[in-house]
């Protein structure tokens, strides 16, 4: 299946550089010049399956849970982007993760989408002290249809921490990309 190249990206915290060090092998693959915007996301087609048969059309493809040098790492790298906007954090169970729930979808996986949907929002000084050993980045990607685009993945970063008995959910990082299967 061919896609298009369409991109759009919601990186208000400078986020995208950490992304392949977190994730270093997702199986996506991004294909275009990202000067001109136009980009392609390829994914394995037993992926594309997978996600068409979730009840949500969203899986979580990847997890990084933090060590403490880890956790003190990102600590340091959201106090450097500490002027930058707010970060929408959702309170609530698990299911509220993309992949197990259905609440987050392609129009409410971006940066602006997740703070209607989120509980409150933090600055990035505060989501820096909640940075923890046993904290994680997860990575979710869906497939929606996209009007005069055709298919696209939205790929959404979250950071998830427990505090005292609440498990949050913060919003990262938000792309969308022109979808192409491979295989």
């Amino acid at each position: 299946m061919a896609g298009t190249e369409y991109f759009k990206a919601n990186d208000p915290f400078k986020f995208a550089p950490q992304i392949s060090v977190l994730f270093p092998s997702s199986g996506l693959r991004i294909t275009g010049h990202p000067a001109t915007g136009r980009l392609s996301a390829h994914i394995p087609r037993s992926t594309y399956t997978t996600i068409n048969a979730s009840r949500d059309k969203r899986i979580v493809v990847d997890q990084k849970i933090l060590s403490s040098g880890q956790a003190e790492s990102y600590r340091r790298i959201f106090d450097m982007v500490s002027a930058s906007q707010d970060i929408p954090w959702i309170l609530g169970p698990l299911s509220l993760i993309p992949g197990i729930g259905n609440v987050i979808t392609l129009a409410t996986s971006t940066i602006d989408g997740l703070t209607r949907l989120a509980k409150g929002s933090v600055s990035a000084d505060q989501l820096s002290v909640l940075m923890a050993a046993g904290g994680a980045f997860i990575r979710s990607i869906g497939v929606e249809d996209y009007p005069g685009t055709g298919q696209v993945l939205g790929t959404t970063v979250f950071y998830t921490v427990k505090v005292g008995d609440e498990v949050r959910l913060f919003g990262i990082y938000a792309a969308a990309y022109g979808l192409t299967v491979d295989g």
